[in-house]
């Protein structure tokens, strides 16, 4: 995956540098980069398994090989709890213990994603057995997969076979004792092609046995007794995928001495520099031979101790005793915690939860302007007055203990212009302010929205500051003092010839998410809702003004903008009765299905003959885009800005949108149309991951506010709290500015719109014809459903072909037929638990990776495209339970992601509750009744938790987890998840 590669190479190219600068810096770019995935296996006697001494020896074989300018490696020891170290991997190597411990049982979905962009993938020894969750994607990736009850672990005296193949470059012959795997289950059941044509999404053997070795060996002639196969002995395969990317199996490497085997290391090498898309020398990759010192580093120090490993020799293990065969199915392997990973590059320069976004958009450049020192400004809204900007700043709290009730005003100036931050300054202009997150200037008099009322700021002594006592309030009793409530704003609406405060209130909950009424004194205040407030005329009075409402239903609407039309754009976050992020553009009169309970005031527009406590979605308006949580695309969405005023390439984004996201750290693009008079449309990956030292690069801290200055570029105001509300810093203001030359060899989607019977998908410039084939379009489609517990996962998940592609305009543009879309009005709904999908729609997720001399032509090749109403011809076929097919533990990895991750990890941080990690077995004192009890964790607990969280709980914890709504199925999938975090 070289997406990265693109965005360094143009900012090379836009520098002044000497020829052999750009040749140098041009080389750099062109890398590929592997990642070295090891593990350890203690249980093993020394000199065996000793999977990150292996890595460390093949990395270091690399760097001194005629091949090292060409890749770099990174080595990651055991699965990191920040997987964006995958993300600019073009290569894999997986080198680990297998079976249950396997890390690809509990992560397949993120590498299957890698993959199906190109990634390559090679598997090792053990690497090759994983439990049967994962055997289809292994045997995707690489051609072939351990299989229980089929396959055997003999030890035994290869005499190889070597086939014609670009690995085998330089290998005139194999001679070597391993635990050399046999019987491996294949894609397809005929012998292994080999001979040299290597037909593409085949498997190729790459080495076999002789057809009489296994004379004199008892349990390898047993093993290849029954179901006698030509492929049987092969122990070394590989495979060129379809979707570019290129995969092997070597079932070798169980003793860590037969490194020092030049020809075994030679095409272990060879087949690394294959699978990562690097033509193979000729005579293949030559490196230095392995010294008994060389041999010696890294090893795993197991007990009892081991001695010094020997060439030529036996590997002397101190009382070790013989380890015993391999057993499928019957032990279980204590696998061990994740720990900070070995030789990994620092985390700074990782991305956030975007999995094919790795910096900052080629067209764009980005540069760190938040004044140096203090104040550390944590900006909750912002706006700019001729070329200052004013920003509102605060520390948001999450314990319901602490408001921050000495929010203050800033007006920031030296920003346009600027070349450096050193140029920009801060005036405070107020303070003690009471969590203040909306703001505007309107007819040169200020306006603040504090979490329980609205002022306006008078300069009455004319010393540019505003005291206590010259703060008018406009409306006031809005909220009580919870944590989660919030004015957020301003946006300027024009309304019957006047100026109108349009905002948003957010609603009361519980730590953990769960509703609760939502108190306020003003009886005209609806929560969840979005307000106007005015006429503004800078002497309006709380007599005066008049609160209206436009639309509600909300949770979080963190993010407002009113467009050029006076449309008002809304983002929300998941919740209670939303199962996933979303943004609107708002229908006045508008519910969007969050209900609010009876016991305080209702949302605006909340339908009064709906149970509130259960609430239906069959009475909600329909969004405009689903921001899927579960599939890592957001988490807290911000303020939405329009792209406009752009020139040179960054033009093309006019009139879309940036939708930024500050818990996840990135920033998103969206188009949007209008189809059968409702708003729909696509939302693209854009910008993620954090800055460099120098504030280049990346993001300094969590995108919260996104406004366009006068000089037509974009200013990020960033914020962030400890814990669940973090990314990198807590606060930030950045500047991101389009490039006055774009990159020549760079592409990306342009835009998504429906056409009957399917989607015209639009890149910024024509793609090659040789890469415009349907087979390499990715889709699947899922529905939600919401409910009364929290958040939700994909519901319904199917998979669709592309009937045929069409390319238009030299192929800028093509037109995918698909057959089976479904939308809004598709029967028959689906249900849970009572609830169901109707008014909900459906998202198209697509997955589009070209690939030419190995260079992925996109930066981003996904897509997610909410179709409420789409353009097919005839209706889509029904959706029942016979055409679904449920992945349990893929099932129960979407609802950990989208329902229980924000507040529980699994690493043993502590979020809002407990970790996951080591929570099974535990001994804890929990809060039952009102009494302490001890109890041990356990599957029946941990169900009845998921279940009715609020009958006990951890003591020193609040009780706010909500409700989930699972199923017994779900609940015992999630459990299944739970344990296999510890490899139990």
């Amino acid at each position: 995956m070289n997406v990265v590669k693109f965005h360094h190479l143009a900012g090379l190219c836009l520098a002044v540098f000497s020829l052999s600068a750009v040749l140098k810096a041009a080389a750099a770019a062109d890398k590929r980069h592997v990642v070295f995935l090891v593990g350890d296996d203690l249980r093993h006697a020394s000199g065996t398994h000793e999977f990150y001494a292996g890595a460390m020896l093949l990395k270091k074989s690399l760097a001194t090989s005629q091949i090292k300018d060409k890749l770099s490696c990174t080595v990651v020891n055991n699965w990191p709890d920040d997987t964006g170290v995958f993300m600019n991997a073009d290569l894999i190597v997986h080198f680990y213990k297998g079976n249950q411990a396997h890390f690809m049982n509990d992560n397949h979905a993120l590498v299957d994603e890698l993959a199906q962009k190109g990634v390559g993938q090679l598997l090792l020894h053990y690497a090759v057995d994983p439990e049967e969750v994962a055997e289809p994607f292994i045997k995707k990736w690489t051609g072939g997969v351990y299989k229980t009850g089929l396959s055997s672990n003999p030890h035994w005296d290869l005499k190889a076979v070597l086939e014609k193949h670009p690995i085998n470059s330089g290998v005139a012959q194999l001679n070597l004792r391993d635990e050399w795997y046999v019987k491996m289950e294949y894609e397809h059941d005929c012998a292994l092609d080999h001979g040299g044509s290597l037909n593409q999404d085949r498997v190729h053997a790459i080495m076999r046995g002789r057809p009489d070795a296994a004379k004199g060996n008892g349990k390898l002639t047993k093993a290849l007794a029954k179901n006698k196969k030509p492929s049987d002995l092969t122990v070394f395969w590989a495979k060129e995928r379809a979707d570019g990317g290129r995969g092997a199996g070597c079932t070798g490497a169980h003793f860590h001495k037969n490194w020092a085997d030049d020809a075994f290391r030679k095409q272990v090498l060879n087949a690394i520099v294959w699978c990562a898309n690097i033509p193979v020398p000729k005579g293949g990759v030559d490196s230095p031979r392995v010294t008994e010192d060389v041999l010696n580093e890294n090893l795993d120090k197991r007990k009892p101790k081991f001695g010094r490993l020997k060439l030529g020799g036996e590997t002397k293990v101190a009382a070790a005793a013989k380890p015993k065969p391999k057993v499928k199915k019957q032990r279980k392997p204590k696998r061990k915690a994740p720990s900070k990973p070995k030789d990994q590059p620092p985390t700074g320069s990782e991305p956030g939860t975007g999995l094919h976004v790795r910096g900052i958009h080629p067209f764009f450049e980005i540069e760190d302007l938040h004044p140096a020192g203090d104040p550390e400004l944590k900006i909750s809204a912002m706006c700019f007055v001729g070329d200052d900007l004013y920003a509102l700043s605060f520390s948001p709290n999450r314990t319901d203990k602490q408001p921050d009730r000495d929010g203050k005003l800033y007006k920031i100036s030296g920003l346009i212009g600027a070349k450096s931050k050193a140029e920009v300054r801060t005036e405070l202009l107020a303070d003690a302010l009471y969590e203040p997150a909306a703001l505007a200037v309107v007819k040169e008099k200020i306006y603040v929205g504090e979490k329980t009322r609205i002022i306006r700021l008078d300069d009455k002594d004319g010393d540019g500051s505003y005291a206590k006592h010259e703060r008018t309030p406009l409306l006031e009793g809005l909220a009580s003092d919870n944590f989660h409530v919030w004015t957020i704003g301003f946006e300027q609406l024009q309304k019957d010839g006047a100026v109108y405060l349009c905002g948003n209130f957010s609603t009361h909950i519980k730590m953990g998410g769960a509703r609760i009424a939502n108190t306020q004194v003003n009886s005209n205040v609806r929560r969840g809702s979005t307000f106007t407030l005015g006429p503004i005329t800078g002497k309006e009075t709380a007599d005066s003004v008049r609160l209206d409402y436009i639309a509600g239903g909300y949770r979080t609407p963190n993010g407002i903008m009113v467009g050029p039309e006076n449309e008002v754009y809304v983002t929300d976050n998941q919740g209670v009765f939303n199962p996933a992020n979303k943004l609107i553009r708002l229908e006045q009169g508008g519910f969007y299905g969050h209900y609010l309970l009876a016991e305080g005031k209702p949302a605006a527009f909340q339908p009064a003959d709906v149970d509130a406590g259960t609430g239906i979605s069959g009475k909600r308006s329909p969004v405009t885009l689903y921001l899927p949580q579960s599939m890592h695309i957001a988490r807290s969405p911000g303020q939405p800005v329009l792209i406009r005023n752009q020139t040179g390439a960054a033009a093309s984004f006019n009139g879309q949108l940036f939708v930024p996201d500050f818990t996840s750290g990135s920033i998103h693009r969206a188009n949007l149309e209008q189809v059968k008079g409702v708003w729909q449309g696509a939302l693209f990956r854009f910008s993620a991951g954090a800055a460099k030292a120098d504030g280049t690069g990346g993001l300094t801290g969590g995108p919260n506010r996104m406004s366009l200055g006068p000089d037509n570029t974009f200013y990020i105001g960033q914020i962030g709290a400890e814990r669940l509300w973090q990314f990198n810093k807590n606060h930030g203001l950045q500047r991101l500015q389009a490039k006055s030359e774009a990159p020549s060899d760079f592409n990306d989607f342009l835009s998504a719109r429906m056409i009957p019977g399917g989607i015209e998908i639009a890149f910024l410039k024509p793609l090659p014809k040789a890469v415009l084939k349907r087979q390499l379009f990715k889709l699947e489609q899922w529905t939600y459903i919401p409910t009364s517990s929290y958040g939700g996962s994909p519901v319904g998940r199917t998979p669709l072909l592309v009937k045929s592609l069409k390319a238009l305009d030299g192929g800028k543009r093509v037109h995918l037929q698909i057959d089976g879309l479904r939308d809004a009005d598709s029967r028959p709904l689906l249900k849970n638990n009572g609830y169901t999908n109707e008014n909900m729609g459906w998202v198209l997720h697509l997955t589009y990776n070209p690939q030419l001399n190995s260079k992925s032509l996109l930066w981003a090749g996904e897509l997610w495209y909410t179709m409420i109403k789409n353009l097919n011809q005839k209706s889509a076929a029904d959706l029942n339970a016979a055409t679904v097919e449920v992945d349990r533990m893929l099932d129960a990895k979407d609802i950990y992601a989208a329902m229980c991750a924000s507040c529980h990890s699994t690493d043993g941080t502590l979020l809002a509750g407990p970790s996951l990690k080591g929570l099974l077995g535990k001994t804890q004192i929990v809060i039952r009744d009102g009494k302490e009890v001890e109890v041990t964790v356990d599957r029946a607990y941990v169900d009845n938790a998921i279940k009715d969280p609020l009958s006990e709980y951890p003591k020193g914890l609040v009780p706010a987890m909500p409700p989930l709504g699972l199923s017994d199925e779900q609940r015992a999938a999630l459990v299944d998840f739970i344990q296999r975090i510890d490899g139990e």
